[in-house]
């Protein structure tokens, strides 16, 4: 099931960001340096990943692909049956857990039904912090400094000195899930090979990711608004898409094609063929900002805004969430960049009918450009070392607990609760009550099963689907992904805000085309020379 409420891209690159923003917060000082000489390519391509041993329960109305499409259900499987004899965490009693939320914080434990059936399920007492998204990264580094350690917490990516961290406070998960061993645990198993290569460092596995699908941020369209105008909601080339926009716009109707510059900027580098961020040719690892591709993008966008085609608030809105959303609902434009998960809440929102994907396509022609692939999870979930093998066996079979697919009576629990009172069935689907929509603990935070589309009527878990199988088949990696950079884990926030800046200034006619020229000599001195030779480093 895919996240209802998480972030889009940029919201991932900005927590990455924050990350760096509390660098400051001293963390393994007396750390010994050797870890970051462990944590190389050859190293960690030594590292065995998790044997995928595929769990299906109940079957697909619409099977996923090797590419990395995601299965699609029409209905959710109305009485489920247990996989797990024993709760996993029998015995153990409390266990402490910090994550990262982008739901709504709930009630305390105590005042929180849906929390105390939760416990019930694990077998033990779960201690839960929550912390939303943006101040996650800076509440986990003063927890680091000060030495209070949870049992499992999320680990932000990046992290500054991430191996030494890894290795010098979390416990070495490569015996237990390494390979084969990964069956004792069959639901962490169940996780896609690309979602466990960001768990890697200093060559063994220390975390469980939170794995999401490969394809990353669609660009959204109002389909309903297309018709209306009559345009060409499947362009072939640059120009047609460009006469899209301008068909869709009419500023007396108080409608523009689109209101987000970082979003347009990545679309438009997919179409032109612009590497995912890096390109490592020749092992030489070149960042997508100094492609002249991106340059050619930024103009582009820069004509756009000249034409009157974004919304007269986007020099704001860009750098924001709900605005986006909220001119997207409401027709103010038409075209807008999320994550995948946003369909289903524009769908439910303003109806399925309404909301379609873009499929971009090549430059000039000639069929569907490369789409930017994600890296397959979200973040990373870590369990504290020291705490002994029965333990940390435990924790881990409380992961695998959560993973627990659909068509399990696990997976029902921990997503909607207890029937009649947290949830109640409707159209074949179960749909929380308003306690069950304040009550709940979403733990799909800290792991959670591979995610799927729908449950939902058939049309719409369809046409969702129809657009991931197509994206699929021309996805482009990240070859950084899975590598750790330290100038990007102290650095990335300042990085971040001179292209994120530049790119506002030139699209918006308060610098020229030939200012970001000057931008990529400040953003290399400034530390992105150095963060492209350590990712290079790491590949050696």
């Amino acid at each position: 099931m895919a996240p209802v409420t998480g972030p889009s891209r940029r919201t991932f690159l900005a927590a990455g960001s924050l990350a760096a923003a509390g660098a400051a917060v001293p963390l393994l000082s007396s750390c010994s340096t050797s870890p970051a000489t462990k944590d190389t390519a050859a190293a960690n391509a030594r590292a065995k990943l998790p044997v995928y041993a595929p769990v299906t329960v109940v079957r697909p109305d619409l099977p996923g692909t090797a590419a990395g499409a995601m299965p699609g259900y029409f209905s959710y499987p109305r009485h489920p049956k247990q996989a797990f004899a024993t709760p996993p965490l029998a015995g153990i009693g409390e266990v402490s857990i910090i994550y990262p939320t982008y739901s709504a914080v709930p009630p305390q434990q105590g005042d929180n039904a849906f929390w105390q059936q939760l416990d019930k399920g694990a077998g033990a007492k779960l201690n839960i912090t929550l912390a939303t998204g943006g101040d996650y990264p800076t509440k986990f580094q003063t927890l680091i400094a000060g030495g209070d350690l949870p049992d499992i917490a999320g680990f932000p990516v990046p992290t500054p000195d991430q191996p030494q961290v890894m290795e010098k406070l979390f416990a070495d998960l490569g015996p237990y899930l390494s390979g084969d061993a990964a069956k004792e645990y069959p639901y962490l198993a169940n996780i896609p090979t690309e979602s466990w290569k960001t768990a890697v460092a200093n060559g063994t596995i220390y975390a469980v990711p939170q794995p999401r699908a490969l394809p990353s941020n669609p660009l959204f369209l109002r389909a309903d608004i297309i018709r209306q105008v009559g345009a060409n909601p499947e362009p072939k080339s640059y120009q047609e898409f460009l006469q899209l926009m301008k068909d869709v716009t009419d500023a007396r109707k108080s409608r523009w094609a689109c209101a987000d510059v970082w979003g347009m900027v990545t679309h438009l580098q997919m179409m032109l063929g612009v590497p995912n961020t890096w390109d490592s040719t020749g092992g030489k690892f070149t960042s997508f900002w100094l492609s002249e591709g991106t340059k050619q993008a930024l103009g582009m966008v820069r004509d756009m805004v000249k034409q009157g085609l974004f919304h007269p608030d986007s020099a704001s809105a860009t750098a924001q969430f709900t605005p986006l959303r909220d001119y997207f609902a409401s027709g103010r434009t038409v075209m807008t960049s999320d994550g995948y998960a946003a369909w289903d809440i524009f769908g439910k929102e303003i109806g399925y009918d309404k909301v379609t994907a873009l499929v971009e396509p090549k430059y000039d022609g000639g069929g569907d450009a490369k789409h930017y692939a994600g890296t397959g999870s979200q973040g990373l979930t870590v369990i504290r070392k020291g705490l002994g093998e029965k333990k940390t066996k435990a924790l881990l079979n409380f992961l695998n607990w959560l993973c627990a697919p659909i068509g399990t009576a696990e997976h029902l629990q921990r997503k909607f609760g207890v029937e009649g009172v947290d949830y109640t069935w409707k159209d074949g689907l179960p749909t929380p009550t308003a306690r069950g929509a304040r009550e709940l603990v979403d733990v799909q935070y800290i792991t959670d099963a591979p995610t799927i589309l729908g449950p939902g009527p058939k049309a719409e878990v369809t046409t969702q689907h129809t657009w991931h199988v197509r994206i699929s088949e021309n996805l482009i990696a990240n070859p950084a992904v899975g590598r750790y950079s330290d100038t990007n884990s102290r650095k990335g926030a300042q990085l971040k805000k001179i292209t994120d800046d530049a790119q506002l200034d030139i699209a918006f006619g308060r610098q020229p085309l030939s200012h970001w020229d000057d931008v990529m000599r400040q953003w290399r001195s400034a530390g992105g020379d150095r963060m492209s030779a350590e990712y290079a480093e790491s590949a050696s």
